[in-house]
């Protein structure tokens, strides 16, 4: 089956992708495999992410507690993927 796509606005803002403490995973995309401390992307990119922890996972905008609305994935379970088009 295919990733579930969340689609944005177009946008030219980067921002960055934290990983909490004690959460482990990498941010995939089809040309290098990276955990980024802020990654930049273009308007039209699109990112993956899968999950390659035992525990369900999400992947949500903003910095945490706070959430900035562009973005909330259902939990991504084992293998999982979720695809975000920017």
């Amino acid at each position: 089956p295919q990733p579930p796509t969340i689609e944005a606005q177009p946008s030219a803002t980067t921002g960055p992708i934290a990983v909490l403490p004690g959460a482990t995973g990498s941010l995939r995309s089809p040309i290098i495999d990276f955990t980024p401390e802020n990654l930049t992307v273009q308007v039209g990119d699109t990112i993956t992410w899968e999950n390659e922890d035992a525990a369900p996972h999400t992947s949500t905008s903003g910095v945490s507690p706070d959430k900035d609305g562009i973005w909330d994935s259902p939990a991504m379970n084992t293998g999982g993927l979720l695809q975000f088009h920017f």
